[in-house]
């Protein structure tokens, strides 16, 4: 998100759900493939971030 003090606009590069489905980062995104969440799997850097990423990110995922 970025704006000013009375308005609001969410960059939709930075959602994770336009960046799971961009062909850019993943072969054939729309479809349902169980082998792209296997440890072997290449996961390009800041594409699939469930729990957030940086310093403030969810405690739960530790």
């Amino acid at each position: 998100m970025f704006g000013t003090r009375d308005s609001w606009i969410l960059s939709p590069q930075f959602s994770t759900y336009v960046m799971g489905r961009m062909d850019t980062y993943f072969e054939d995104p729309l479809t349902f493939n169980p082998d792209r969440f296997s440890p072997k799997a290449p996961k390009p850097r800041f594409t699939y971030f469930p729990f957030s990423l940086g310093p403030r990110s969810c405690i739960g995922q530790q």
